[in-house]
């Protein structure tokens, strides 16, 4: 079956776009820059999806897990060892004799690996040939969730071992500053630094990370695993700092759930800086066992696009930042109004007696105005009369209006009678 948007739980094979990471600048320097970046071609595995997928996507956002054909190197300063890494069947080679990772269809590499500590951001850029996920090797979710209790085992490792070497003496701070630079954990640690931190527009799926947490208290036979959902910044800014639309009187969960943006429809400004990737399921149509790439790699890319980008943002600080959706849609900007569409009747101010037939793209016969513009076309039914005679109704539908909209479309069955992935769908 085809997909406008990837699965999760499963590999591809990715190479990011640096031009078209930097084309909205419409600038010269930072194209010719991007243009001289050579990147190549990686394989990973899909974690997690961290919005819906709508078709009018440019991009759909996804955690991702960079695979390796070596172990994990080891870093002592920061707690870890080569063995904190899971083979990927039919690979079994390791130090400690892991149980492998297994996938649903065999996998076609036998020499590769997970690491911890080895995840980031991107973005998978929509393609018109859609996504076939027969193509694409996955994993079943006991064998996800195992892994990622084995990979929280190992942070767990991690910790203790910074603790021991606290304990051990403090003196070897100067010796641990020095071995991380240009360490390969630097690198991957700058994830922090190139993921777009939480600003007043950002989104926070950028932000979304799943943190697996054994509860201790128990025998080792008798632990019970459980998955908490966690921000990246894990702890480091308070919930107003993270929520800055919020007001204060907010619960926490509450205000968390307004951060997600699940339904993509505030300013993603951060998103800039995520890599921009195209993807493919068919793993050995791309690479071989020898030609597969260190994941170190990747992160120098996404480094060396980011300063690009950085630059280009500083020379020309007033760019609008990239739009997520085609349609505009957006509860943060106020350019789009239903005023704007010649089909609204702004006499219906009863949001159930909205109806969306169809998304479409149309040029706007304007005299004042030549450029063509995105419109939807509605089916609207007059309600009861509410208001008094003679009493005008507001020229704009409030925001919450437009949130229906888009919610209510998402769930009819939309574009050309194909079913949206990962949505439900009923007459």
């Amino acid at each position: 079956m085809k997909r406008s948007c990837p699965e999760p739980l499963c590999y591809a094979v990715i190479r990011i776009d640096p031009v078209a990471m930097v084309e909205h600048f419409n600038d010269p320097i930072a194209t010719a820059e991007a243009c001289a970046l050579r990147p190549k071609k990686y394989l990973v595995y899909l974690d997690t999806g961290l919005d819906l997928p709508f078709p009018t996507n440019s991009w759909f956002k996804f955690l991702i897990s960079l695979v390796a054909t070596r172990l994990r190197p080891e870093i002592p300063a920061k707690g870890i060892t080569s063995d904190m890494s899971i083979p990927i069947y039919p690979n079994t080679s390791h130090p400690t004799g892991r149980t492998p990772l297994y996938t649903e269809d065999p996998f076609p590499f036998a020499n590769c690996y997970h690491w911890v500590n080895n995840m980031t951001h991107i973005r998978v850029r929509r393609r018109d040939s859609e996504f076939d996920e027969n193509q694409a090797v996955k994993v079943t979710p006991w064998e996800h969730v195992t892994m990622n209790i084995t990979l929280s085992e190992d942070q767990q490792r991690i910790a203790a071992n910074l603790a021991r070497s606290t304990l051990h003496g403090r003196s070897e701070g100067s010796t641990r500053t020095q071995t991380e630079t240009g360490s390969p954990d630097a690198l991957i640690s700058s994830t922090e630094a190139c993921d777009p931190a939480p600003t007043t527009q950002s989104s926070s799926s950028t932000q979304d990370s799943r943190t697996l947490t054994v509860l201790s208290g128990a025998s080792d036979g008798d632990k019970v695993h459980t998955f908490i959902q966690a921000n990246l910044l894990q702890g480091e800014h308070s919930t107003a700092e993270l929520l800055p639309h919020a007001p204060s009187e907010y619960d926490p969960t509450v205000a968390a759930i307004f951060r997600m943006d699940v339904f993509g429809l505030g300013h993603d400004d951060g998103a800039e800086l995520l890599p921009l990737v195209d993807l493919w399921y068919e793993l050995t149509e791309h690479l071989t066992e020898d030609t597969i790439p260190d994941p170190l790699g990747f992160y120098q890319e996404r480094n060396a696009i980011v300063k690009i980008i950085q630059d280009a943002r500083a020379r020309s600080p007033n760019m609008p930042f990239p739009c997520r959706n085609e349609d505009g849609l957006s509860l943060m900007s106020e350019e789009f109004s239903f005023e704007h569409n010649a089909d609204f009747n702004p006499d219906d101010s009863s949001i159930p007696h909205v109806e969306i037939v169809s998304l479409v793209q149309e040029p706007v016969n304007d005299s004042t105005n030549d450029d063509v513009a995105l419109t939807e076309r509605f089916d609207v039914q007059a309600p009861p009369q509410l208001a008094p005679e003679g009493q005008s109704p507001p020229a704009q539908v409030s925001k919450m209006k437009m949130v229906f909209a888009r919610v209510r479309n998402t769930f009819l069955r939309p574009w050309s009678m194909r079913s949206p992935a990962f949505l439900p769908w009923w007459p």
